[in-house]
């Protein structure tokens, strides 16, 4: 059986003389051992790079929060002093009694915003700066007196659009009434709208 080698007692110096210290290099295979555990300590507490490579930075995860979503703003509602002129009829003739074109009447004009949605008299729209836009919903219908008895009803639609003036107290605006009469004809009533914010 081999002797146990007794541990190599190493000296990196020795004194010389007295108060003063000399440095010995020390053998190369504690250097070799020494640079391997160094190796494999720097890969146990980085992991991201072997030995004599240069250390990537990693990349940070970026935590991205999706956007909330403003609610939208709530509706403003104003009324309007209106005076309404029949500008122009246009369209097949008809058995029931038609306003004179350049009658005018006067009434409340109700208008409710919010944001761009704008709803004018039941007419529902948006709103694109000043200028405005808004139609009735597509199905309506509405009958006249014929003599007398009433006419069946006829699909109806309404088309308005205008612009607000005077920091938004005035308004002009042109409404266009549809009654389809029969398939392919069409009976059209044009007005002018002026109309001021009633305080």
């Amino acid at each position: 059986m081999s002797q146990p080698i007794a541990p190599r007692r190493l000296k990196s110096m020795s004194p010389t003389k007295p108060g003063k210290m000399t440095w010995k290099p020390a053998p190369p295979e504690l250097c070799q051992r020494l640079e391997v555990m160094l190796c494999a300590v720097s890969l146990l507490i980085g992991g991201l790079a072997g030995c004599g490579e240069t250390p990537v930075e990693p990349t940070p995860v970026v935590q991205r929060t999706p956007p909330l979503h403003a609610p939208p703003p709530a509706w403003t509602d104003t009324t309007w002093k209106l005076t309404s002129t029949l500008t122009a009829i246009t369209g097949p003739a008809v058995c029931f009694r038609l306003p004179s074109v350049g009658t005018s009447q006067t009434r409340d004009l109700e208008i409710s915003r919010s944001g761009a949605n704008i709803v004018v008299d039941e007419l529902f729209g948006t709103v694109d700066g000043d200028e405005f836009t808004a139609d009735a919903n597509r199905g309506n219908t509405v009958n006249f007196p014929c003599g007398d008895t009433r006419t069946p009803n006829f699909p109806y639609e309404a088309h308005v659009s205008g612009r607000f003036l005077s920091n938004g107290r005035e308004l002009t605006a042109e409404l266009v009434a549809s009654y389809q009469i029969a398939p392919g004809e069409v009976l059209r009533l044009h007005y002018a709208w002026v109309a001021v914010l009633r305080d």
